[in-house]
């Protein structure tokens, strides 16, 4: 189970998911906020420890923004970011109340 809540907010309203299957909408001139319910994912992607064992088992295929694929991909972006804000941060003189840690 692949859980993205997400919150829009906009000037006219706004739109939030809850887990895989809610959502809740309103606009600035409602004053009830509606609700409605997606449909229930299918058996192996309703469980994320099912879902595992299914990628194990090699019943199905791990694809998309779960992936291993992906997640390496985001790690490799987390930690180019990362490096950057390091070689930025070295590159300021310490603050007053700053410990300065050599870099290794």
């Amino acid at each position: 189970m692949v859980v993205k809540d997400l919150e829009v907010y906009g000037q006219t309203g706004y739109a939030i998911t809850v887990r895989n299957n809610r959502s809740f909408e309103s606009a600035v001139d409602q004053s009830v906020e509606q609700q409605s319910c997606g449909k229930p994912l299918p058996p192996p992607y309703d469980d994320s420890l099912t879902y595992l064992q299914a990628v194990l088992s090699g019943q199905v295929q791990d694809v998309g923004q779960s992936s291993l694929e992906t997640n390496l991909l985001v790690t490799e972006i987390l930690d180019a970011a990362r490096r950057r804000r390091v070689r930025q941060n070295s590159a300021l003189p310490p603050q007053r109340d700053e410990r300065h840690i050599p870099n290794p």
